[in-house]
């Protein structure tokens, strides 16, 4: 979009807001006045922290009851939330999930780095975001911020934040429910609650919620005994208690526990079949059918916390405390697989004895104090201040083993047994009625941060040499991580690493002691000097060598401060119109790479800056008798926007050859974002309510460049990314509802019909471009990969527009406190690609879940 583009759209939307603004006030004028007497109900949210109607925050917000969730397709599943949230994007990439709005998120999955939309339970922040599906049970809703609040929320929120508020023990009476389910799949879903009120001044909760499914992919590979990546098994249980002794004093705790089994989460390769000339729309139903061998893909994880919030009403102002802690433990044997299944690729790939695979373990203990004074509701000045403290300790381990492999790459270890985070801010807010009608918000956070870890990384790199050496050309394949094989990397008596590459003693020791070899391994012995070799020419072993190994120590640190703000005006105009001017800012945390060895023999950990997000948006809400009708228009101004590239890390060992190089990451340049979205809810009679929400986005690299990593792990040409789209980022995103509501003797029938579509967009910043050794663009077809011309097709990241529908009807009897409903969800079964990742060879993509269909029954006592 150009500037004068921009121009004209800001001006048509300024004109549409005073448009809305001045239609209110005259509605208002001919009496319809009570938007609470109306037949829209009222949505209160806490995305301030303080407890108000939606449509008196001045931002732009999105709230969900359970019942919301379940009527839109959303249901039990947090990805599902990018049916009902226009402009994100949210996928599950090893347990771990992404989370996009309106351009801003982060596609990383290591522990050195956080997400750019923070995540939180009942108001406290979730540093890593996995076991979040299981989550989604006995809530009172889902509230999703948009844009940076960096002094509201503070850590990483530069994009937004989503918070899942669980129900609350009542003091008022006995409840209990329980929910059954099944559906495609096989899916079996069961949920219990019980409340207990204990006397006048305390309240128990109890809620459990349990799921099991198949897997969506299908194994189309020749070992039919393997199940895909994908299937489900979660339980999870929730107790949590409310103590109110006096009118002043309220204490809140909760403690949640959720385990997930199953055999792991999926993602595909695609690179062959696009490269064959294959669209993902061609594979039809084989766009989920994968090639699964070597090893059964297994999860095992927990994850569990505890909250306690103490607050004390003083009168004028309160005090509140919140602590908590959270404990991750997750272990995942990856599902492996070579790749989506298309015509001719089963017959090409030939032995299916190979286990080579990845096995990921992350521990994750944290634990948030917060202290924040806030003044009452009422007054003129309404102002709030406190002091936040995070503390992180990690232990993040990644092996990646190459089974049957040829001469030198053996595998990929990073472990880390120490990695600590901490975060500490203090903050303040104030607003200032300048008149009746007027107000002025101010904010400011600063916030302190320092990362560190310890361990090693790199690659294990063994040339197993037969007789002769390398004069015969005879190195021998080896095998490791067979079945039997065990990986417990933190059995290990020291991490001290090797002092360099060519230490074989040094990479032997740490390997034999980090795992527990396979009953078909052989390369344990030929690194013990026994040669196994099956032709017996190949005997006596000659010799083993360290050959491209580059298990380094890994020791790196950061720290950094810095400064958020957030300026706002808000005018009532009556009793139900607001117009609002925001300016705001948020920052993610920086920190640094990978440890790499440079030409000098120096270890170099590189560091990277803050991402820093500056928001302006005006925007208008308005409600009347049977009509709720909010716009805004927003630009983001978003400095030191981070990628991930391969960068050299050294001279080559011979001039013509290509540098070594290490994937860092990067502070790649400037974007910018400009949108207008708007949302309505229509009340059509006491039968009919309609809905949705519009936003026009153009997100693009305003100033960028980005080594093309696709090519090849060698040289790789700087290329310019500026005009780029920004990945994950549609033009046009439109969600819409009807919901129908009709009264029964005995209760009512509903149904909610709901679509969620999106225009065109990328998964990468490369948009679907090609570019030479040189760095100039070319058609995709001629980019080379590992050197080799025309091979390129295989990184296309181009996503088609499309359209998903969602259907949900149901039965409510009131007499006996039953439901039961019946869904269908993307009905048309769009399957489309949420996240990949690109890398020579390498084009795996994540994708949203089928179509799916089921029944919910409830009873509540």
């Amino acid at each position: 979009m150009s500037n004068t583009q921009r121009k004209h759209l800001a001006a048509a939307v300024a004109a549409a807001c005073a448009g809305l603004t001045a239609t209110g006030a005259m509605s208002q004028s001919a009496g319809n006045t009570d938007a609470a007497a109306g037949l829209l109900e009222e949505i209160v949210v806490t995305v301030d922290r303080r407890e108000k109607s939606i449509q008196d925050y001045a931002g732009t917000a999105q709230a969900f009851s359970q019942d919301d969730l379940a009527a839109n397709g959303v249901g039990a599943e947090f990805t599902n939330l990018q049916y009902v949230i226009p402009g994100a994007v949210i996928s599950n990439q090893e347990g771990n999930i992404n989370v996009t709005v309106r351009g801003v998120g982060s596609a990383d999955n290591t522990e050195l780095i956080d997400a750019s939309v923070a995540n939180h339970f009942n108001g406290v922040y979730l540093p890593r975001a996995r076991g979040i599906s299981a989550m989604f049970y006995d809530i009172e809703r889902v509230e999703v911020n948009k844009g940076p609040q960096g002094t509201t929320r503070g850590r990483n929120a530069v994009g937004g934040t989503v918070n899942i508020v669980a129900r609350k023990p009542s003091l008022e009476q006995v409840e209990a429910a329980i929910a059954a389910e099944a559906g495609s799949e096989n899916l079996t879903s069961y949920e219990a609650m019980v409340n207990l009120p204990i006397g006048d001044s305390l309240g128990l909760r109890a809620a459990i919620f349990s799921r099991e499914s198949d897997s969506y992919y299908k194994n189309a590979g020749a070992v039919p005994s393997l199940d895909p990546a994908g299937e489900l098994d979660e339980f999870s249980g929730r107790l949590s208690a409310l103590w109110a002794p006096t009118d002043a004093l309220t204490v809140y705790a909760v403690y949640d526990h959720t385990t997930e089994g199953g055999t792991g989460y999926p993602g595909l390769n695609y690179f062959d079949a696009l490269n064959a000339g294959f669209d993902v729309d061609d594979l039809d139903d084989d766009a989920q059918e994968g090639i699964f061998r070597g090893w059964q893909g297994e999860l095992d994880s927990t994850h569990k916390g505890f909250m306690a919030q103490v607050t004390y009403d003083f009168g004028g102002f309160s005090l509140e405390y919140t602590g908590s802690t959270r404990d991750l433990d997750f272990e995942q044997i990856n599902a492996s697989n070579d790749g989506v299944n298309f015509p001719g690729q089963l017959e090409a790939i030939g032995d299916f004895d190979n286990f080579g695979g990845q096995f990921w373990l992350t521990e994750s203990d944290a634990q948030i104090h917060e202290l924040r004074l806030a003044s009452a509701a009422e007054g003129s000045i309404q102002w709030s201040t406190g002091i936040f403290f995070f503390d992180e300790e990690q232990k993040a381990a990644l092996l990646s083993t190459s089974d049957n492999s040829f001469c030198c790459y053996s595998g990929t270890e990073f472990a880390m047994p120490d990695v600590d985070g901490e975060s500490t801010a203090y903050y303040g807010e104030v607003t200032f009625a300048l008149a009746d009608d007027k107000r002025l918000a101010v904010g400011l956070r600063h916030t302190r941060e320092e990362k560190s870890r310890f361990g090693i990384g790199g690659n294990y790199g063994f040339a197993v040499l037969g007789q002769g050496g390398w004069g015969a050309g005879n190195a021998l394949t080896t095998r490791w991580a067979t079945p039997g094989f065990q990986y417990h990397p933190w059995r290990r008596s020291s991490f001290t690493a090797p002092t360099d590459g060519n230490d074989l003693a040094g990479a032997i020791r740490l390997l034999n002691e980090g795992v527990t070899w396979g009953t078909n391994d052989d390369l344990d012995d030929y690194l013990a000097g026994n040669c196994v070799a099956p032709d017996p020419t190949d005997c006596p072993l000659e010799d083993v060598q360290p050959n491209g190994q580059t298990i380094i120590q890994q020791e790196g640190s950061y720290k950094d401060d810095f400064n958020d703000y957030r300026v706002g005006f808000e005018w009532d105009i009556g009793d139900a119109h607001l117009l609002y001017l925001t300016t705001a800012t948020g920052h993610k945390s920086g920190g640094f790479n990978d440890t790499f060895i440079d030409g000098t023999g120096t270890a170099i950990s590189n560091e990277f800056a803050p991402e820093k997000l500056v928001m302006y948006e005006i925007g208008s809400k308005n409600q009347f008798e049977s009509l709720i009708l909010n716009g805004s228009l927003f630009f983001y101004d978003y400095d030191d926007y981070v990628l991930t590239q391969l960068v050299s890390i050294g001279q080559p060992a011979d001039p013509d050859d290509p540098p070594p190089t290490s994937a860092q990451r990067v502070n790649v340049g400037t974007v910018e974002i400009t949108g207008l979205e708007i949302e309505t809810t229509y009340a059509l009679n006491n039968y009919f309510t309609l809905g949705g929400s519009l936003l026009l986005l153009d997100a693009e690299f305003e100033s960028a460049s980005i080594t093309d990593f696709r090519q090849g792990f060698g040289a790789n040409p700087n290329v310019d990314l500026s005009g780029n789209k920004v990945p994950l980022t549609s033009e046009r995103n439109l969600n819409l509802f009807v919901r129908g509501e009709f009264p029964l003797p005995s209760g009512q029938v509903d149904f909610t019909l709901s679509s969620t579509t999106r225009s065109e967009y990328f998964l990468s910043a490369f948009n679907s471009q090609g570019f030479d050794a040189d760095g100039n663009p070319v058609p995709l077809s001629e980019t080379p990969n590992n050197g080799a011309a025309d091979q390129g097709l295989g990184f296309s990241d181009k996503v088609d527009g499309y359209t998903l529908f969602n259907l949900t009807a149901g039965y409510s009897n009131d007499e006996h406190n039953f439901r039961v409903e019946g869904y269908v969800n993307n009905i048309t079964d769009e399957i489309v690609s949420t996240k990949a990742i690109l890398q020579p060879n390498l084009n795996l993509r994540f994708m949203n879940n089928p179509r799916t269909a089921g029944v919910r029954v409830k009873y509540t006592f």
